[in-house]
């Protein structure tokens, strides 16, 4: 099966995650009306609970398989045989995992129907093959088999979700979907694995390997799900765990564009890594984030800015802290991006795990500290800082990591365009919120007026991208225009 190329593979995996946040973003305003803020933070807080599961039963075997099947990837005997062997061991790992759930449900009998629900995205695991095509970088089978299942709980959703007394079959909804989207994978696997070729042996030792890998997965967990059970526990407000999940829905959807790149470099450096192309490994670092700094720069700067006009609107009635929460939360779309990259392009393919996890252990305690000391006076507000200060730390560490390895003393010298622009571009669309209304127009408006600003200061500034973008414009315009012309 023919690959694609890096750029196609990263349209791919972009398509792919942004078809993860469709369902929750383009039904927020309906069901931020229906459901309300209440009935929201209720998803939000026990999902937290069940994910704690899902990441159990994951044991860092995504990332782990993902790395392993890449440096294989062309050698079919030992992709075959990787590709076994983890998923023998992942469906022994589920299937203890959720004999434990079904005993933690036993004893919340307030809420057993929803747990029960929920279950369905433990089961999922067991179907769960993205690592592999990650690694094989055939992003575009996952976005294939994503893209019918997610439009159609999509309708689904606003067919069948009417008044707040259905929140149990939106649990279901949600849930049941995961579980016939990893179903689907199985079709497409046909083609790529023969038949089980397992060495026992082998399984001890990457049980020993997935769980190094899960340790940072671990660490991450507790300040991206920690912080909604938290929120819960120490403030017994759902409401706030709702306002909460809305404004991070909004900046994963920002974060998505990272993840996406990150997903699709980590197979590819861990591939010239294996094959020693160090060359190739900087050439590809310098882009890459140049390219971050171009996406990440406007786009926090920009929800900042707008997230006062679009907030009403968006989420309705009763919804305005989110806007509050939304500009705390936007530095972090830019300082995660850093640690992503520095991840993905040096810690990563070099298997310096132990590195990462360290970094993501003193970061995560940080959080749990933080959000003790913060949420019972601040709220969501203080769940949101204290997720910053983890960031932050966690930041700090894989630069010292990666300074001198990813030549980040230079980083300044390629990224500064980017930082001024976006500056200038935040400064107008605050002035345009005093002369616009909080309504969908004034939206667009606000998005197309900082578009504009953006890539006009970056071409007065003679940046390299956006002069690469209007090289390929003028070269397609040109090219449509002789074929006319020939015609």
């Amino acid at each position: 099966m023919e690959k694609s190329s890096i750029k196609n593979n990263f349209l791919y995996n972009a398509v792919s995650k942004y078809l993860l946040l469709l369902i929750p973003f383009v039904t927020t305003p309906y069901i931020s009306r229906i459901l309300g803020a209440d009935g929201i933070g209720q998803y939000s807080y026990l999902y937290s609970i069940v994910s704690y599961f899902v990441l159990f039963a994951v044991l860092g075997i995504q990332d782990y398989g993902q790395r392993e099947i890449a440096m294989v990837q062309y050698d079919s005997f030992k992709r075959n045989q990787i590709f076994w062997e983890l998923t023998v061991l992942r469906s022994l790992i589920t299937t203890i995992v959720l004999l434990i759930y079904f005993i933690f449900i036993q004893f919340h009998s307030q809420d057993k129907i929803f747990y029960y629900i929920l279950s369905f995205n433990i089961v999922a695991n067991f179907f769960d093959f993205t690592w592999f095509f990650q690694g094989m970088e055939l992003f575009k089978i996952t976005v294939l088999r994503n893209v019918v299942i997610k439009f159609g709980t999509l309708i689904l959703i606003f067919a069948l979700i009417k008044t707040k007394q259905d929140l149990l079959l939106y649990f279901f909804l949600m849930s049941f979907s995961v579980l016939i989207g990893n179903l689907s994978y199985i079709l497409s696997l046909r083609h790529l694995i023969k038949r089980p070729q397992i060495e026992c042996k082998n399984l001890l030792y990457h049980l020993k390997k997935t769980i190094v890998y899960f340790i940072p997965t671990i660490a991450v967990s507790i300040y991206q799900i920690l912080d909604k059970t938290m929120l819960g526990l120490l403030t017994g407000n759902m409401f706030e765990s709702g306002y909460y999940e809305q404004a991070n829905k909004m900046i994963q959807m920002i974060l998505t564009l990272i993840y996406s790149l990150n997903t699709v470099m980590i197979s590819r450096v861990s591939l010239l890594f294996a094959q020693k192309e160090f060359e190739q490994i900087k050439k590809h670092t310098k882009y890459d984030v140049q390219f971050l700094a171009f996406i990440c720069f406007p786009l926090s700067a920009g929800i900042n800015a707008i997230s006062s006009l679009f907030v009403p609107w968006f989420y309705g009635p009763g919804f305005e802290r989110v806007a509050e929460i939304i500009k705390f939360m936007s530095p972090l779309v830019i300082v995660i991006g850093i640690s992503n990259i520095i991840g993905t392009h040096y810690l990563t393919p070099c298997g310096l795990i132990s590195k990462s996890s360290r970094a993501l252990v003193f970061g995560a305690t940080t959080n749990f500290i933080a959000n003790i000391l913060l949420i019972p006076k601040m709220g969501a507000t203080g769940a949101v800082i204290a997720t910053f200060v983890a960031e932050i730390t966690i930041t700090i560490i894989y630069i010292i990591y990666g300074y001198k390895a990813m030549d980040i003393a230079r980083w300044p010298g390629f990224i500064w365009k980017y930082l001024l622009a976006s500056i200038v571009m935040y400064v107008i669309l605050l002035i345009s919120c005093d002369f616009l209304n909080a309504n969908i127009v004034s939206s667009i408006v606000q998005v197309v007026l900082g578009g504009i600003c953006y890539f006009i200061v970056l071409y007065l500034l003679q940046e390299q991208i956006v002069h690469a973008l209007l090289d390929k414009i003028k070269e397609r315009l040109l090219r449509m225009k002789n074929t006319k012309v020939s015609r």
